[in-house]
């Protein structure tokens, strides 16, 4: 009887023994399973999280983007006036809502309100003017601050050009057109005259004496008497009419839609105001006189050479009968 008590306790006490190991184990299980669905959340919380900023990123990009494509569409264009135009479709085209927008070389005229944003235009530390948006939505201010950078890259670019352009078209000493531009123009005016059927007269333009001033005076002096004639002839031509330095001391003068006669009638006001003129070399004053050759379309020529080589012919009668004359071609037939 004592034996089988002493086994049957040794049973219990194992069973007890084995029962607190597997409570033991359990607790440890239980605890590794709670870290394990911890470290779960956890994953699973930074992988929505990064898929969020994944999202954002590609938002960013898209925006990015497309913000550097309406930036590219301005330095396409070749006209300054149409960057508004380009600029108004872009913002449209990516649903950038506004209800006003235009360039402004000044801000004297601006009446500020609260929904009217302005952007200055600067390049290479050069003002430019400003860009004035009204109705822009805040979210979006900075995208054209961006934008108005590459505007003012654009715009600067267009000024250059056209710097470029008018040196390439400019007598740079008379501010007439360059020869080969006046020629090219006076092409032009002439296919149109053609075309329909207008009158158009050439003149050649010499001023005399012209050697005997650079002796005298000096070439500096030379270049002061070419500046003075080239601004009274300027000044006293029409809108439509245009002249050019065609060699030295010599213009050519196109009048579109005039005729020999309305031609010599203004040719003759512009010699007599330059024969009136005094131009001061040091301590003298010198009175200019020019000779004029006309020829006229289709009168005289319907060819562009012969039409040049006749008011030439002409000029030279003016130089060889005593100068300060206007001469017409028609009328040495």
């Amino acid at each position: 009887m004592i034996i089988y008590s002493v086994v049957i306790f040794q049973v219990i006490a194992m069973i007890i023994f084995f029962e607190r190991i597997m409570r033991s184990n359990l607790n440890k299980f239980y605890q590794k399973y709670d870290l394990l669905v911890k470290q779960i959340n956890e994953l699973t919380n930074k992988s929505a999280l990064l898929e969020d900023e994944k999202k954002q990123l590609e938002h960013n990009e898209q925006h990015i983007s497309a913000i550097y494509e309406m930036g590219k569409s301005f330095v396409r264009q070749i006209k300054e006036e149409d960057l508004v135009y380009i600029l108004k479709e872009q913002l449209e085209h990516n649903h950038i809502s506004f209800s006003r927008l235009r360039l402004e070389d000044d801000l004297s005229d601006i009446v500020y309100s609260k929904d009217k944003e302005v952007f200055s235009l600067i390049a290479q530390n050069e003002k430019l003017g400003y860009l004035v948006i009204e109705g822009l939505d805040e979210e979006y201010v900075q995208d054209i601050n961006i934008l108005s950078k590459r505007l003012a890259l654009s715009i600067r670019r267009f000024h250059l050009y056209r710097g470029v352009q008018q040196l390439a078209i400019t007598d740079s000493l008379t501010g007439t057109l360059s020869r080969n531009y006046c020629l090219e123009r006076l092409d032009k005016e002439l296919a149109r005259a053609r075309k329909f059927s207008f009158s158009l007269s050439v003149a050649m333009l010499d001023l005399d004496n012209f050697k005997t001033y650079n002796d005298k005076y000096g070439h500096i002096s030379g270049d002061k008497i070419l500046k003075e004639l080239s601004l009274i002839m300027r000044q006293s031509l029409r809108n439509v009419d245009f002249i050019g330095r065609y060699g030295g001391e010599e213009f050519l003068l196109v009048m579109p839609e005039a005729s020999s006669k309305g031609a010599k009638f203004a040719l003759e006001r512009i010699r007599s105001q330059i024969a009136s003129h005094a131009v001061d070399l040091f301590k003298d004053r010198v009175n200019l006189t020019v000779s004029v050759g006309i020829a006229s379309f289709p009168a005289d020529s319907e060819a562009f050479s012969d039409l040049i080589e006749k008011a030439d012919k002409a000029l030279y009668i003016s130089k060889k009968s005593g100068k300060n004359k206007v001469i017409l071609f028609s009328s040495q037939k």
